[in-house]
């Protein structure tokens, strides 16, 4: 039987100058939330096509209290002495078989600690765990001389209060081998969902699940 041709191929999609990786695309991989390991690969390895979905109203209060989080926060950090930089001065962009990119919205710097602290707007997931520990594992490598002698610490703000977030054994392992199988392939199959689907911004992707099972019958068995 001959093997089917590559979904990216299928697709005629633009093929990047290298693969990049933005922390975000694979954090729901690394929680276990998303299965789709394509939609990663394609984002990674190709331009294409976004499907817009502006996240309405709902998006706008997420962001709205994003941004006071991120704003009381710093300011209680340098309130308690320590050294504040904010979002795009915080900027991670380190290269392997892939560019990986990603920006946590606070690094604080006191005495012989580094925290990482990442604000969300909405409800606790398991995936914003894994964004603050992957800048966990990428900020030494960007800022090795800042880091000699130091702790790295991570935490997230919530509305509700804040959550302290560590990398433990193993756990950077496991996020450079995310990291290399969505940069370096071979290139996955689809994995479509109807709540994965639902979220994912590519657009030309055929496999798109549109609607949840409808629910069936048990005919009386249970």
């Amino acid at each position: 039987m001959t093997k089917a041709a590559p979904r990216s191929l299928v697709l005629a999609l633009t093929p990047r100058r290298g693969s990049y990786i933005w922390v975000t695309n694979v954090t729901g991989l690394l929680a276990g939330d998303d299965h789709c390991q394509w939609a990663a690969f394609c984002k990674s390895h190709y331009r294409y096509e976004k499907r817009v979905d502006d996240g309405g109203e709902a998006l706008s209060r997420w962001m709205a209290e994003h941004d006071r989080l991120v704003v009381a926060r710093e300011a209680e950090l340098r309130e308690a002495g320590w050294r504040v930089t904010v979002e795009d001065q915080n900027a991670l962009t380190v290269r392997g078989v892939a560019t990986v990119a990603g920006k946590p919205d606070l690094v604080a710097i006191k005495g012989k600690t580094i925290l990482i602290s990442d604000a969300k707007g909405g409800a606790r997931k398991h995936k914003y765990t894994w964004q603050v520990r992957t800048y966990l594992a990428l900020y030494p490598l960007q800022y090795s001389e800042a880091c000699r002698g130091k702790r790295l610490v991570g935490e997230l703000v919530y509305p509700d209060g804040r959550l302290e977030v560590t990398l433990e054994p193993g756990d950077a392992a496991r996020i450079f081998l995310q990291l290399k199988a969505t940069g370096s392939g071979p290139e996955p199959e689809t994995t479509p969902s109807a709540r994965e689907c639902r979220y994912c911004d590519v657009g030309p992707c055929p496999d798109r699940v549109a609607l949840d099972v409808e629910a069936a019958s048990s005919g009386g068995r249970f």
